[in-house]
């Protein structure tokens, strides 16, 4: 803030190996037969976003750390799981582009569009999960 005057923060170039946080409840962490699973990798629903079907909330390294990320929004934050996409491999997916998007509205610099097509939306998120590393587990004693 200068001059009591709050600085706007411009939107920025994502170099090829920046690192994208995705925050997933522990929910989406189900396997075989609907058992809980918070050791694999969360479900393709985790890169679903009702609100937006054809782009998907993440957020940048630069500004946000995977723990930080773990505690935004959600009914039990700290039951989270958090989810790591590089900007290089997310590029190589057919139609798909990103875009730092920062989010004045909920104090959030970080705040990273993923953009795609709604028609491919199942294609896009499925190989979202085959290329996203887990980077936060959720935590044990939340699946009980």
């Amino acid at each position: 803030m200068a001059d009591g005057v709050e600085e706007d923060w411009p939107t920025e170039h994502l170099p090829d190996e920046a690192r994208l946080y995705r925050r997933v409840p522990i929910g989406f962490y189900r396997g075989r037969g609907g058992i809980l699973d918070v050791d694999g990798k969360p479900t393709v629903g985790a890169f679903h976003d009702e609100h937006h079907p054809g782009s998907l909330s993440t957020n940048w390294e630069r500004y946000a750390t995977p723990e930080a990320t773990r505690l935004q929004g959600g009914k039990n934050p700290q039951s989270n799981g958090v989810v790591r996409l590089v900007v290089r491999s997310v590029l190589q997916i057919d139609r798909v582009s990103v875009r730092h998007s920062p989010d004045r509205a909920n104090n959030n610099r970080a705040h990273t569009d993923i953009e795609f097509p709604v028609d491919q939306a199942l294609q896009v998120r499925t190989e979202l999960r085959e290329r996203c590393e887990i980077e936060l587990k959720p935590p044990r004693d939340a699946a009980g």
